[in-house]
């Protein structure tokens, strides 16, 4: 008699008898009783199972839904917008600014000197955003030759040492999900800055550029 799990077979129950004949068709209805019997107590039990096999885990997930919030606590008071200090009226508009667009999924372009929080900026919005739990990557495209700019950040590259049989990926694939800070943008060529938003749109990225 087969065992039906559904419309799976997970098995078969067999009767056996040294006597010939000794079965006969009115013999196939208990048959199919027993084993759908039989079924019924496998599915009770690895329902049992699984239920004691989550009675474990669950002290272990509220363990790490507390870790993680706690995580996420101690990244808001360092990164968040209340972290940020300033009284210049022109700062205080820039940080309004900032939290406004900070829950949409445009492109931020940040503009000011050296030194002046851009990267601070950057991550507050991130932080403050619907992507804050995907990666914050930041990229220096000043730091970079514009020859390397798509190895490293757009296209995944063979590593160069002896045996490396794995592609190292780029910045906009790390970033998935989260968001690209683009460090002096400025600095590339035009052709570079538009390649890079690009791929960075097509990724399904959201990045900040200063």
């Amino acid at each position: 008699m087969p065992l039906l799990f559904g419309e799976e077979s997970g098995g078969g129950l067999f009767f056996v008898t040294a006597r010939e004949h000794w079965y006969d068709e009115s013999d196939v209805e208990v048959g199919t009783a027993i084993a759908a019997a039989l079924v019924l107590a496998v599915q009770h039990q690895r329902l049992a199972n699984t239920s004691n096999g989550l009675a474990r885990r669950r002290p272990r997930h509220r363990k790490l839904e507390r870790q993680v919030a706690s995580l996420r606590t101690a990244l808001e008071d360092r990164f968040g917008f209340d972290a940020i200090i300033g009284r210049a009226p022109n700062f205080i508009a820039a940080l309004d600014d900032a939290r406004k667009v900070a829950p949409t999924g445009t492109t931020v372009l940040l503009t000011g000197e050296s030194g002046t929080g851009k990267e601070v900026l950057a991550r507050a919005i991130h932080h403050a955003s619907p992507r804050a739990e995907g990666p914050f990557v930041a990229l220096n495209c000043a730091a970079l030759p514009e020859t390397l700019i798509e190895s490293r950040a757009v296209r995944p590259r063979a590593r160069a040492f002896t045996g490396a049989d794995k592609l190292k990926r780029g910045r906009f694939e790390l970033a998935a999900g989260g968001t690209l800070f683009l460090d002096e943008i400025g600095e590339l060529a035009p052709a570079a800055q538009a390649k890079s938003c690009v791929c960075s749109r097509s990724d399904g990225t959201s990045e900040s550029a200063a």
